[in-house]
């Protein structure tokens, strides 16, 4: 498989559905994290051709280590949104995630989500080294990005001026 023509910002429209919304009809803030990952998950099988749940990843996979979603801008019920995902980050053993929640448009960022991902033998909870036609397909998408936990507020504000441009 050639790595070189691989999606580098895939893109997932969706629309926002009753059940994960608030009494005011916007989405529930617990809520945006599962459609973040849910879009990551289509954006990897479709672009890239790894299925999370398919025999290759039985006996490893990534769990989410630590993850961060900053609300910009409300998500209402029946709204289309797209939601963006890039791998900004990776090493042996970890991959960076960032997802940018947009309106319909794509003029509006909605919501920012960075999740940090290990990946684990699952049998036994502990951290394995990627595969390397896995660190070949990181390394095709890699999207590098100055974020760090703690620092957010500079990376909404280099995302909102490349929407703007």
């Amino acid at each position: 498989m050639s790595h070189s023509n691989l999606e580098k910002y895939p893109e997932y429209m969706v629309r926002i559905r009753f059940p994960d919304c608030d009494p005011f009809g916007h989405l529930n803030n617990g809520r945006y994290l599962d459609y973040f990952i849910t879009a990551r998950e289509e954006h990897v099988q479709e672009h890239y051709g790894l299925n999370l749940f398919g025999q290759r990843f039985s006996d490893q996979n990534w769990v989410v280590r630590q993850s961060m979603v900053s609300h910009l801008l409300p998500a209402r019920m029946n709204d289309q949104v797209c939601i963006q995902t890039r791998l900004i980050g990776y090493s042996r053993s970890s991959l960076l995630v960032e997802g940018i929640m947009l309106d319909q448009s794509k003029e509006k960022v909605l919501a920012v989500s960075w999740v940090d991902l290990r990946y684990i033998s699952l049998s036994g909870g502990r951290p394995v080294k990627h595969e390397d036609d896995l660190m070949e397909i990181f390394e095709s998408v890699h999207v590098p990005a100055d974020f760090h936990f703690g620092l957010e507020k500079n990376r909404i504000r280099d995302i909102r001026r490349a929407q703007a441009a």
